[in-house]
């Protein structure tokens, strides 16, 4: 199943190896409604058992010495996939699983343990962001930086600051120690950039499981709500029946006959406009929806009577095809998208800022639907009856502007 919301609870919990400790885990687990917990230092080895009711346990014990060890704790209903092993001999411990958020998106969430003898391994946060479009790392890090409101710094700290701020990811921590004995925030919480639009809250809890306070960070609204859009639609059948029936009223025999019938035609052209337009609403996810042409329409449906017949009746032939059209569509999807916002920039190259019109061209690569949402009808009262015309309106305000400073009203009361 897809997830909307998402509630991450980290803890380095010193051993989890006690059942003293479990409980609390557990009780914490209830309280706030987890989905994924993180779990730094869990002390296993390969034999050890370790569960928790109602979540599925991926681990990456340490090996070679005492301590250790890593742990992610997925709720059961998330669907996930685990993500092969990235790290090198310098990293301690990590474990990465994929889940699906909104439609079918992917959502990488990795818990790192670094112990605070250990440099950290930026190759493998690199890794992380080049391979993985969406991304959280929740883990003791043992990273100090005063950019995430340390008291002191160190150099590990230094090595996730250059991180971050490459490839521009985000630290969610808020002010609160999770290390009281050091007075330091070493478990951290980070997520790549298109992951911060969903960002909630963070906090730092009370409880005492260990020497490691407990954080909680929550995403919400992870699948995008739908918005409305108006468009005008064009039956150019019916534009074209209405044309015909246009006729010339003038003959072109003098300069006044043809200018009043290029007026005719321009208003007949208008009025078969309006006649033949037709406000329809749609709901989409998209930010900017980009009308697509009759003939990619036409191959998207195909491709998908293509899909299903493939999975009825798989053949070679089938498949080929299918990835044929799957090819073309994205191509001509990719054309598409950069034509469109090449024009945008175009018209932007003319951008003249006394004109209303450039300003909501601006406005619209922010949010298309922003310049409508916040328009306000103008109106204006004249003796009893309100006007919301244009036009009238413009004329009011004219004349009533020009009643002002008229010689009855502009009288002074100087000495």
């Amino acid at each position: 199943m897809t997830t909307n919301s998402l509630k991450i609870l980290h803890i380095n919990i010193y051993s989890s190896n006690s059942d003293t400790k479990i409980l609390q885990l557990t009780r914490l687990i209830q309280i706030f409604k987890i989905d994924i917990i993180s779990i730094n230092e869990t002390f296993l080895k390969p034999n050890d058992p370790f569960s928790l009711p109602g979540f599925t346990i991926v681990r990456d014990d340490r090996l070679q010495r005492r301590g250790g060890g890593t742990a992610l704790c997925i709720k059961d209903s998330i669907e996930f996939h685990e993500i092969p092993r990235l790290c090198s001999a310098t990293h301690e411990n990590i474990v990465g699983v994929n889940i699906t958020i909104g439609k079918n998106e992917k959502l990488a969430i990795f818990t790192i343990y670094n112990s605070p003898s250990t440099v950290l391994n930026d190759e493998t946060l690199h890794f992380i962001n080049s391979h993985f479009p969406k991304f959280i790392i929740v883990g003791d890090l043992n990273s100090k930086s005063k950019t995430w409101h340390c008291i002191k710094e160190n150099t590990n700290g230094e090595i996730l600051e250059n991180f971050i701020n490459a490839p521009n990811c985000h630290v969610l921590n808020c002010e609160k120690p999770t290390f009281p004995r050091g007075n330091s925030i070493i478990d951290l919480t980070i997520c790549s950039q298109n992951m911060y639009d969903f960002f909630h809250s963070h906090k730092v809890l009370a409880d005492k499981i260990s020497d490691h306070q407990p954080t909680i960070t929550s995403f919400k609204n992870l699948i995008p709500r739908k918005k409305l859009f108006t468009i005008n639609k064009i039956d150019w059948a019916k534009f074209d029946q209405i044309l015909k029936f246009k006729k010339g009223d003038h003959a072109l025999d003098t300069p006044l006959n043809i200018d009043t019938e290029a007026d005719k035609i321009i208003a007949d052209i208008l009025d078969a406009f309006n006649k033949a337009a037709k406000l329809c609403n749609f709901t989409t996810t998209a930010t900017h929806p980009i009308p697509i042409p009759e003939n990619l329409v036409k191959k998207i449906k195909f491709k998908r009577k293509l899909c299903r017949l493939n999975k009825k009746c798989k053949t070679e032939l089938t498949t080929k095809l299918l990835n044929l059209i799957s090819r073309q569509i994205s191509n001509e999807i990719k054309a598409l998208k950069g034509s469109f916002l090449s024009e945008k920039f175009s018209a932007l190259n003319q951008f003249n800022q006394s004109e209303s019109k450039c300003w909501n061209l601006l406005n619209n690569f922010i949010d298309p639907n922003k310049a409508s949402l916040n328009k306000q009808i103008i109106k204006l009262r004249k003796n009893e009856t309100i006007s919301e015309d244009p036009e009238e309106v413009a004329n009011l305000f004219g004349e009533h502007l020009e009643k002002i400073f008229t010689a009855d009203h502009c009288s002074t009361n100087l000495p």
